[in-house]
This record gives C-alpha cells, structure tokens and sequence, in this order.
C-alpha cells in the first residue's frame, strides 16, 4: 500500500481551512462550483503525528532541492528514507538479489508506538542531511504545522 499524505482540515467558523500542504494543493486544484466527495474522520494523535511527519518530510524536501539543485517533494523524499532505513518487505529473486518492497509497509497503518519510532529515526537521517541539530528541524516543522492551522 502507497503511503500518501493526509489532506488535513480544521474547522472554524462553519468552513473547513487547510491544515497542511496537501490540503492546499487539494483546494488549489478545484475549480469554483465543482463538486466534491468528502469522507470525513475525525483526526487524533496518530493523525496529528502522521500530519507532522508530512510537514516535516514537506520542509526537509523544500531545504534538500536547493542543496542538490533538483526538485524533491515529501512523497519521493518518503520513499526514498524507506529504502535508505529498510522499511518494507525483502523479496529475495531467485538471483539472490534483494528487493525492498516499500509499498508493503504503510506509515499511516502503523502503532503509535511503531509511528513515533520512524518519526525519530526519519527526523534524525534528515537533520544529518540537511547539517543541522534535530531541534532545528522540529522547529521549523513545528512553525510551518502553525502556519498552515
């Protein structure tokens, strides 16, 4: 199963705002009068923690494509810690080599416990990355998650 990013929405004043980046670009790409089906859940804690690792992997993908001079969004980015931290399925071919099925583990399915565990390790592998202290990128991740709510 492909790991997407949730589109959050808070609700205020009887109208839904987006709270993240794929929520954005969700509304940004209807057109006026179009209708929409929506399923609504109610987020929690997992949603909120899924909901961060999004915007953290969005911020880190934004500070990566400048470094390498090549554009990197959340989705590649999250497929690519996949492979680099060995998060999914190992298939052996009859060649002996090894496949790394990452579509078979999905973060958003995850226990909490396991969730907060790869958030860890993913946030760690990026600051290492991007040059900067883990708290660095908490922070600006934290102040983006503010800035879309």
């Amino acid at each position: 199963m492909r790991d997407e990013p949730p589109a959050l929405f808070s609700r205020h004043l009887g109208a839904l705002y987006p709270m993240n980046r794929t929520a954005e670009d969700a509304l940004a790409a209807l057109t006026a009068g179009q209708p929409v089906a929506v399923k609504f859940g109610k987020g929690g804690w997992n949603q909120k923690r899924l909901g961060f690792y999004w915007v953290m992997l969005d911020v880190a993908a934004d500070h990566l494509s400048d470094r390498l001079d090549t554009p990197l969004d959340s989705e590649q980015l999250h497929r690519l810690l996949k492979h680099k931290l060995r998060l999914g399925k190992e298939i052996v071919l009859p060649s002996g080599e090894v496949w790394l099925d990452v579509d078979s583990i999905s973060v958003a399915a995850m226990s909490e416990p396991d969730r907060a565990r790869w958030v860890d390790r993913v946030s760690n592998v990026l600051a290492h990355w991007l040059g900067v202290p883990v708290n660095v990128l908490m922070d600006e991740a934290r102040a983006q998650e503010r800035k879309a709510a």
